[in-house]
């Protein structure tokens, strides 16, 4: 059942960015909410019930959860807005920007001291956004579990990522290798797959079909291993948060509509 949850949380996530000029955000949106499904589908396995698919939408069904989740995909949303908004002024203020957009459409490469704002920039954004992943971290199952209000979640998520820092560092290095591993294998399957139709295509467009092929199939093989990675990288999540706020009583079912 956990893998098909995946696969359903996978294929809407996905079709949500797909929508018109809007999916990306869409995406931001609803990423709280489902979340809180798959985080409540945790809890039940943990404790020995059985789950259910339409644990997934748990988060629409507890009265007065679904908004307070939205809203923290607002706050999630805002805020990669904000960032990258301060970064792009920072590029332009730097005088990046132009050697950025000639490089962006076939330059010769960035100057030395452009490459350096430009990663000077990168390491601020990733400073500002550090501490918002923090706040969202352990937010969602505040709201779901406990019916916590949005600000007062994120700012209790926040002081416990701060309480529990080098905890949580370790937790995310390791699973940063993980994933950064299973990346770099999907990227070389590629790569050897494009080279191995590129080389036995006989004519240019049977070779462009075949590196066509090869990334559809590069792309076909990330989304078959992200939908077990969805069960385990809930679970983890779900472990970080029982060992944090486990003694806190949990509001259970006082809000259940269905």
């Amino acid at each position: 059942m956990w893998l098909l949850i995946g696969l359903v949380y996978l294929m809407i996530s996905s079709a949500a960015q797909f929508v018109p000029f809007l999916g990306g955000l869409i995406a931001f949106i609803i990423a709280p909410i489902f979340t809180a499904g798959l985080m409540y589908t945790a809890r039940e396995a943990g404790e020995g019930r059985e789950i259910r698919l339409d644990y997934l939408f748990q988060g629409f069904r507890e009265t007065g959860r679904a908004g307070p989740l939205f809203g923290l995909g607002g706050v999630y949303l805002g805020s990669v807005i904000g960032i990258v908004a301060l970064c792009a002024v920072l590029l332009i203020m730097t005088g990046s920007m132009p050697d950025l957009s000639r490089e962006a459409v076939g330059g010769d490469g960035l100057p030395d001291a452009a490459l350096l704002n430009i990663l000077l920039v990168v390491m601020i954004g990733l400073a500002l956004f550090i501490p918002v992943l923090m706040a969202l971290y352990f937010a969602t199952p505040l709201v779901m579990f406990h019916g916590t209000p949005v600000w007062t979640a994120l700012g209790s998520s926040l002081r416990a990522c701060l309480r529990n820092f080098w905890p949580l560092t370790v937790f995310g290095l390791v699973l940063f290798v993980l994933l950064l591993g299973l990346a770099l294998i999907l990227v070389l399957v590629v790569g050897l797959m494009t080279a191995m139709f590129a080389t036995t295509g006989s004519a240019t467009g049977a070779a462009s079909a075949g590196v066509l092929a090869a990334v559809v199939l590069g792309m076909l093989l990330m989304f078959l291993i992200s939908i077990p990675l969805v069960s385990i990288l809930t679970g983890m999540n779900f472990c970080s948060y029982r060992s944090v706020y486990g003694g806190q009583p949990e509001n259970r079912g006082a809000g259940m509509a269905g």
